[in-house]
């Protein structure tokens, strides 16, 4: 990887079959993430749920930011999973890793202030918002584009089922604040 690891530029760093499988973010998306998840102080009350563990990388620049106890990181891979945690171990930093589906968040630590989706998706499925702490953000890669959707720090619960997502509001696409 080298010189490659340095650049601005995603890398890809597993390939299944031939075909790429997992990559890491560029740097400056990396930075864009987190600057939009508002971690510039650690979460008031709950902590901060990343899937997509990939190198590790990411979470352990968030358990620099909010600690290790605030941080569960997600991977639906297991061999990213165990990667991800022993870069981790030896990085220093102990977050949750676990392998899992991101798609159903992982419900044993919720609630959580950030949900921070480092994979794009074309919605925000529901396990996100119902483990997702009144006020919390959701900042994921929503067709490819970044994001941030806020959750209002009050709600009613009036509808439940598929639909559209009256709980959130979007705050910025693809931009910074």
């Amino acid at each position: 990887m080298g010189a490659a690891a340095y650049s601005d530029e995603p890398l890809v760093t597993q390939f299944t079959t031939g075909l790429p499988s997992s990559s890491a973010s560029m740097p400056s998306m990396v930075a864009r993430t987190l600057l939009l998840a508002g971690l510039a102080e650690p979460p008031a009350q709950g902590g901060v749920l990343e899937l997509g563990a990939g190198t590790g990388f990411n979470a352990g620049l968030l358990c620099a930011l909010v600690g290790d106890e605030q941080v569960t990181t997600v991977d639906l891979d297991p061999t990213l999973a165990a990667g991800a945690q022993g870069t981790l171990k030896t990085a220093g930093c102990a977050p949750t890793v676990v392998d899992a589906d991101g798609a159903l968040g992982w419900p044993p630590n919720a609630p959580y202030d950030v949900v921070l989706a480092t994979f794009s998706v074309d919605h925000i499925p529901p396990a996100w918002l119902t483990q997702l702490r009144p006020g919390g953000r959701i900042v994921p890669l929503l067709d490819l584009r970044l994001v941030q959707l806020r959750h209002p720090r009050t709600h009613r619960r009036r509808r439940s089922g598929p639909g559209p997502l009256p709980l959130l509001r979007l705050l910025y696409a693809d931009g910074m604040p």
